[in-house]
């Protein structure tokens, strides 16, 4: 006979009068002690998700049977968004939230309920709630400057998409030559800094 561990971070029990699967949308949320949102999730899988060696991790999705209800907050604050196709070594994993007052607040149409948890230090690090803060602090700058920087890869790849068709479409135009060649000298633009 095999234990098994128990699910790391914060179980959070739920009861539900009916089943959710294709109706509703059961939505939770973990606030900090600002009430900043830490990580939400729901009960519906993306449709358009895809992922790689490197990419996105799976999204977590709140089970919404009738009856009870067990979930587990894994200490992660959401994911960093992804670059379509693009390997990040140690993955796309949000970074671990520190001790500290946490809000869940579940919420299925108009009506919601919050519960209190409070996520206690290791004591065997020894570390003061000033470090944490401090850590808090930076992790997230980090988070942020690398969700700008995902999102800019992602928006240029779009504009790049759409400036190549835009190319195609006035290919062989009359009086467009200087509007492609413009074109062509921002796609190249474009690649350059993607490149780098």
């Amino acid at each position: 006979n095999v234990g098994q561990n128990p699910w790391p971070g914060i179980i959070f029990d739920y009861y539900l009068p009916h089943d959710l699967s294709d109706s509703a949308t059961l939505k939770l949320e973990i606030l900090d002690e600002e009430g900043k949102l830490v990580r939400s999730m729901d009960n519906k899988r993306p449709e358009d998700f895809k992922t790689w060696p490197g990419g996105p991790p799976q999204p977590r999705v709140l089970p919404s049977k009738p009856g009870l209800n067990r979930f587990n907050w894994d200490l992660k604050r959401e994911a960093l968004p992804a670059v379509d196709g693009i390997f990040v070594f140690g993955g796309l994993d949000g970074s671990t939230a520190g001790p500290g007052n946490y809000t869940f607040k579940l919420t299925l149409d108009e009506k919601s309920a919050e519960q209190e948890a409070i996520l206690l230090a290791d004591p065997r690090i020894g570390a003061k709630a000033e470090d944490y803060a401090r850590q808090n602090i930076i992790l997230v700058q980090i988070e942020e400057i690398m969700s700008e920087v995902q999102n800019s890869v992602s928006a240029l790849r779009s504009v790049k998409t759409q400036l190549n068709h835009s190319l195609e479409l006035l290919e062989g135009g009359k009086g467009s030559e200087d509007l492609i060649n413009s074109g062509k000298e921002a796609l190249k633009a474009i690649s350059s800094w993607e490149e780098k």
